[in-house]
């Protein structure tokens, strides 16, 4: 699976998460429109400013989910990610 998005550069933090996830060979890792308690947490542990409609459920490591952020980090554009997010990460206690 490889997105449109993918080949021409990434025009949302939702498609980068779904590419990040597939390189990363996370089984099924993406669900849209779950809670949106949830979906915050993530994106701000992603440090995505916006609190983007995706929720990374199949995560069952907080190795698995450091690398997916490692990597959403390295395809986002500048633009997309908040400093301020990142310094106010959720702990990952409350993910596990």
């Amino acid at each position: 699976m490889v997105l449109p998005e993918a080949r021409y550069g990434h025009h949302s933090a939702s498609a980068a998460i779904l590419q990040a996830a597939h390189d990363l060979h996370l089984s099924q890792p993406i669900v849209t429109g779950v809670t949106r308690g949830y979906r915050r947490l993530i994106a701000r542990f992603l440090g995505i400013e916006d609190a983007t409609p995706v929720t990374v459920e199949v995560i069952d490591s907080r190795d698995k989910l450091e690398a997916l952020a490692r990597k959403v980090r390295c395809m986002l554009p500048a633009a997309m990610i908040s400093w301020e997010a990142i310094e106010q990460w959720v702990p990952l206690e409350v993910i596990e």
